[in-house]
């Protein structure tokens, strides 16, 4: 079951937050409290108009108060079935405009043996009607301790997915890799910044950088070609097997969107 808890008095940060938590949101006394919508915003740089929406089990994020406030996403084992805790960022990128969009991220240990991916970000499409969810346009991935990122498009405008709901030769997707085998440092923060725009035609754009040094600059389609606008995911995604009980946790700070 999904609780929506809509906006109060958050008129005067310029945009509209909803909360979204997954699995029990029974509150009892001896519970810590909930990150409510105004901490959070508190954090966030976001344009006029964004919506914040967070899909995680309760208490899974939290916000640490220091110097520059951080946002920690944890996934444990016991809550798997789950496959999630993200916050997502609704409406803050304008149709056929170029955007800009920033964070650090601090990744937990990683497992240099781990077969089996994560994601730490996720760039998301609304289907149109009658079309089904399609895997994402992009999304920064961790395997074997390594960074990787993909970008799919379809210029097609209700997407193939009688087959499967990636990009292969029997969808109307495609896809690239951005990047592969990107070295991380554990519990160290890094900043990911991209800049583009976002199309289904020639002239869409990506340029990413990690840590200040440009890992991907493409040039083309990069979208799927629906009538809303991609939205943004931080936080953690595993629908893969586990190879071992460590919670994941990630740290995201200094969140930018323009």
């Amino acid at each position: 079951m999904i609780n929506v808890f809509t906006q109060k008095g958050l008129k005067q940060l310029g945009y509209a937050i909803g909360l979204a938590l997954l699995g029990n949101t029974s509150l009892h006394a001896e519970q810590p409290p909930t990150l409510s919508a105004e901490q959070l915003a508190e954090v966030m740089s976001l344009p006029a108009g964004a919506s914040l929406y967070l899909e995680c089990q309760q208490q899974q994020l939290s916000l640490i108060e220091q110097a520059i406030p951080v946002i920690k996403a944890t996934l444990r084992f016991q809550d798997k079935a789950f496959r999630r805790c993200e916050f997502a960022i609704h409406g803050g990128i304008e149709k056929n405009q170029p955007f800009s969009f920033s964070f650090q991220i601090k990744f937990s240990k990683q497992d240099d043996t781990d077969r089996y991916w994560r994601a730490y970000f996720q760039i998301h499409s609304f289907p149109d009607e009658n079309e089904q969810w399609r895997c994402p346009i992009a999304a920064l991935e961790s395997v074997k301790g390594k960074l990787r990122m993909f970008n799919r498009w379809d210029p097609s405008a209700i997407s193939n997915t009688s087959i499967t709901t990636c990009a292969n030769q029997q969808s109307s997707m495609q896809s690239r890799t951005l990047f592969s085998e990107q070295s991380l440092t554990a519990e160290q923060w890094h900043e990911v910044e991209i800049n583009g725009l976002f199309s289904y035609q020639d002239d869409g754009y990506l340029m990413i950088s990690i840590d200040q040094q440009i890992v991907a600059n493409v040039e083309g389609p990069n979208s799927f070609n629906d009538i809303k606008v991609p939205f943004l995911k931080l936080g953690i995604y595993k629908p893969t097997p586990w190879e071992n009980q460590q919670p994941i946790v990630a740290e995201y700070r200094e969140i930018n969107l323009q």
